[in-house]
């Protein structure tokens, strides 16, 4: 069978799927369109705790989760040559860092990551 060109309306066979999926998360299952939490369980997008934390939406998609912000925090110290502590937050020591780096390549220190400043890690 072709695949059917993404209108983002779902056929019969997915909206059963949903409402057996509603059916096993709550004894009262709704119906209807799908909630933004719906959506993003059935993604399987990891939840983030602070969205506050980014200050920009390259820091949200490319640092989601503790463990890309470690991984970060690991980069920073080994290219700057000091000790990041690994928070897994993008804490104010992690700005620090990051604006060290800005300052290392004479850019505007604003302490939020970019494409161009990550490729440099």
């Amino acid at each position: 069978m072709p695949p059917r060109q993404q209108d983002g309306n779902f056929g019969p066979d997915t909206r059963e799927v949903i409402q057996f999926w509603r059916s096993t998360r709550t004894s009262k299952p709704q119906s209807g369109p799908l909630q933004s939490m719906e959506i993003v369980t059935l993604l399987g997008v990891p939840k983030v705790c602070d969205l506050g934390q980014y200050q920009n939406a390259f820091e949200r998609f490319v640092y989601p989760s503790a463990t890309e912000i470690k991984a970060l925090q690991r980069a920073l110290a080994a290219k700057l040559g000091v000790a990041v502590v690994e928070s897994g937050r993008l804490d104010e020591p992690t700005r620090n860092a990051i604006r060290a780096l800005q300052r290392q390549r004479n850019e505007k220190e604003t302490g939020a990551m970019t494409a161009e400043l990550e490729a440099t890690l």
